[in-house]
């Protein structure tokens, strides 16, 4: 997702309204991290509605032993395992850290996306005792991950001292997830050079990101994991990095919508390599809002493209209301 769009790159009258909509809240993701450290210091009364417990069945054959809350108690559409694909959304449902919001989400959804935005700050690189809580999470709901590497990687930076720690700290963040074994890392590569700039200066960019992207895969980044996001700059300027090292992509259908590109634009050409689609709707100029604000032709060609798809589907959204709207247009689809 395009975490910077929400903060600072929205110039038009309504995008400056949901800037003022949109930063507290965003700000407070970021600085959730760092009270994740001191949440076990905390009262055990949580400050929301938990998801029901998982109760263990022992002739049940799926979901590893876990008994499926058909009916939940709070009104939420029960989507769990009902998709040829995994339906996920974002680790910050809640205004809490990221463990209380991974065990309100695990009985309701597939696949978690862990949202980890800013590099800078030290507490957004998960601890090592929260890998293995998330990881035993996972074991307990059949849960999956998928990673949002920080969005603060110059990868293409024309400073070589600047792409390396770009790629240090991509490398740090990858091995640290790795025991939660990722479906996918989405990637943002930023930095692109304004169209004003001339195509000498985007042939550089290019060339750094990929000379930073082949010293990964040095390292022993698997590039298969990596899925290369769609972000507000064309995605013409990435499309020769992506051919060229047969990156998979993620596709984010809603940053198409609030483009005004119809889907197929990306969808068509890019399917087969489309590992993770990010959805969300547009609301008064702004995206990340539920599904609600998708329209009906794109919901169409969306409905038909995931009969097929296999493989992850992140309703990306930052608030339970919009998940909860989200999910019960999702239910359409069953």
């Amino acid at each position: 997702m395009t975490c910077q769009s929400l903060l600072s790159d929205l110039l038009t009258p309504a995008g400056r309204a949901c800037q003022r909509l949109l930063d507290k809240p965003f700000r407070r993701v970021l600085r959730r991290r760092r009270s994740d450290r001191n949440d076990r210091r905390r009262s055990n009364s949580p400050p929301f509605e938990a998801s029901p417990r998982p109760e263990r069945n022992p002739g049940s054959g799926g979901r590893a032993g876990i008994e499926r809350h058909v009916a939940m108690d709070n009104g939420w559409p029960d989507l769990k395992g009902r998709f040829p694909f995994r339906l996920g959304t974002t680790s910050y449902i809640l205004p809490a850290p990221i463990l209380p919001n991974v065990r309100f989400l695990a009985p309701l959804v597939d696949e978690i996306e862990l949202v980890l935005f800013e590099s800078r700050l030290a507490e957004n690189l998960p601890a090592e005792t929260e890998i293995r809580e998330l990881a035993h999470i996972g074991n307990a709901y059949d849960l999956r991950y998928n990673v949002h590497l920080p969005t603060d990687l110059a990868l293409g930076d024309p400073d070589a001292a600047v792409r390396r720690a770009a790629g240090e700290t991509l490398r740090k963040f990858y091995e640290r997830t790795l025991p939660l074994a990722p479906t996918a890392y989405v990637l943002h590569l930023e930095g692109q050079p304004a169209a004003g700039e001339g195509s000498a200066a985007l042939d550089r960019w290019r060339e750094n990101c990929l000379s930073s992207l082949a010293a990964l895969f040095d390292t022993g980044v698997d590039r298969e994991c990596l899925a290369v996001e769609n972000l507000e700059a064309p995605f013409t300027a990435v499309a020769p990095i992506v051919a060229a090292l047969d990156l998979n992509v993620c596709l984010d259908a809603g940053h198409l919508l609030r483009q005004s590109l119809p889907m197929a634009d990306l969808f068509t050409p890019y399917g087969k390599k489309t590992v993770m689609i990010h959805l969300h709707g547009i609301d008064g100029g702004c995206d990340h809002r539920s599904l609600k604000g998708v329209p009906e032709a794109a919901w169409s060609f969306l409905r038909d493209f995931l009969e097929t798809y296999r493989g992850g589907v992140s309703i990306e959204v930052f608030s339970r209301e919009d998940l909860r709207d989200s999910l019960t247009r999702m239910a359409e689809l069953c």
